[in-house]
């Protein structure tokens, strides 16, 4: 069995400017899964930097409500919703300025990703 709290993660902001915390990682943890799971935040009335990854990924929105722009489309997005995004589209999403947006990334396979500051 493994587990982890979400406090017990480093926090780093991520390339596309999210606040990010890995809690699984097959590189990090020594466990035997193909994804990650992390959890990002974005302050309110921010945005993130347009970006892509190799990697297919799954976001669950926790907190807050934006736009989320994938290649051209785009979808209101809110607390309770998933959102599939394909591997190598082009990705941003875009904070209403009521509350910071906290989410669930699962990504597989695992990327790795770009840290810009500690």
């Amino acid at each position: 069995m493994f587990s982890k709290y979400l406090k017990d993660c480093r926090e780093f902001v991520a390339g596309d400017d999210s606040i990010l915390r890995e809690l699984l990682h097959p590189e990090k943890t020594g466990l035997q899964i193909r994804y990650s799971l992390a959890h990002a935040e974005v302050r309110v009335g921010q945005m993130t930097k347009p970006h892509k990854l190799q990697a297919a990924e799954v976001y669950y929105i926790i907190a807050g409500q934006g736009l989320m722009h994938i290649d051209e489309e785009s979808l209101e997005v809110g607390p309770k919703c998933a959102v599939y995004i394909p591997p190598q589209a082009r990705r941003q999403t875009w904070l209403r300025p009521c509350a910071q947006m906290n989410r669930w990334a699962e990504s597989s396979p695992a990327p790795v990703y770009e840290r810009v500051k500690k």
